[in-house]
């Protein structure tokens, strides 16, 4: 999927004013329970989680990896891909936590954090039900073996 014929070709700042409404509008996610995140909303949040200057490369694409399409499997894991005729197409690799919305760079097991990704992990972990000591039990597990 290209992310400039995609609906994610908002700036970071609008699509977070929408997801604001949105979840404001939406039922209250706490009172039936938490449930893991979304395909789609992962993919926002690794979106999210890329520096402005990755969102910008000509034909930027965000690919699901297939075996963490597994419902099994704690991650959903992208690797992001863009136009690149001199070099490597790869642009990056995102691993989501599917329980809290945490991001991180698998090939060297850190966890992404930034001003936008904290306020749309916020929304969405308000949109799941996600409560603050379940999120502090469950961001222990990490995409990766150090």
């Amino acid at each position: 999927m290209s992310l400039t014929t995609s609906p994610w070709r908002l700036p970071i700042h609008r699509l977070l004013r929408l997801l604001t409404l949105a979840s404001l509008l939406s039922v209250n996610a706490a009172q039936a329970g938490a449930r893991n995140l979304t395909l789609a909303e992962s993919r926002e949040l690794a979106i999210a989680a890329m520096d402005p200057a990755t969102r910008r490369l000509p034909k930027l694409g965000l690919e699901i990896i297939a075996h963490s399409a597994d419902a099994n499997y704690p991650f959903y894991e992208f690797e992001a891909t863009w136009d690149n005729p001199e070099g490597s197409v790869v642009a990056g690799h995102f691993s989501v936590n599917r329980a809290t919305g945490e991001v991180w760079v698998p090939v060297a097991c850190y966890r992404i954090k930034s001003k936008d990704l904290t306020r749309l992990q916020t929304i969405m972990r308000k949109r799941i039900g996600l409560t603050s000591s379940e999120y502090h039990r469950l961001r222990r597990v990490a995409p990766c073996v150090r």
